[in-house]
């Protein structure tokens, strides 16, 4: 791994997976991923909340620098209308393949953000022969949450049922 991208668990201060990353923390892991030039943070919406709705797209060096060009030649293949005689073919030769990686539709779906992280991570700071050729082939976009107001909610619930003491009250449990 490259030693200069922090893993989540060394940004955040816990092992991914010990506990479940708040999306407060997973939003800081990718603001800080985002200061890379091969990253990009954008933010596409806001949840009923007011969360951010964000995705973080991943490239290699080469494809980082000619994102607008495979953007605009997805369009065009999305519209054959717009391909002003382009030939599809050789447009589709000539880009990477884009992955759109959607996470946590769920707001209990705890470990599916926490793999988010560790997928940004494993792309930006592999140097491992797989590594390397998925970012060659293709750009990667990661959507480290769909529903952050649900986690939240949840992460908040399983907070409150937490303590020091169980309890076996099943009043306790609903309240």
């Amino acid at each position: 791994y490259r030693t200069d991208v922090k893993s989540p668990s060394d940004f955040l201060g816990y092992r991914v997976g010990s506990k479940p990353a708040s999306n407060a923390d997973i939003l800081r892991y990718f603001e800080y991923l985002d200061t890379f030039p091969t990253a990009g943070l954008h933010a596409y919406g806001e949840t009923y909340e007011g969360r951010p709705l964000v995705y973080l797209v991943i490239a290699s060096e080469a494809n980082a620098g000619r994102l607008e060009e495979i953007r605009g030649n997805c369009q065009k293949l999305a519209d054959p209308r717009t391909l002003d005689g382009a030939d599809p073919k050789r447009l589709i030769d000539s880009m990477p393949a884009v992955a759109w990686m959607a996470y946590g539709i769920h707001g209990d779906e705890l470990s599916s953000c926490d793999a988010a992280l560790e997928l940004a991570y494993q792309l930006m700071a592999g140097t491992d022969a797989a590594t390397k050729q998925i970012l060659d082939q293709s750009v990667v976009i990661i959507d480290p949450s769909e529903n952050p107001d649900g986690r939240t909610r949840w992460l908040t619930q399983l907070d409150s049922w937490n303590g020091v003491i169980t309890s076996h009250d099943i009043q306790s449990l609903s309240h």
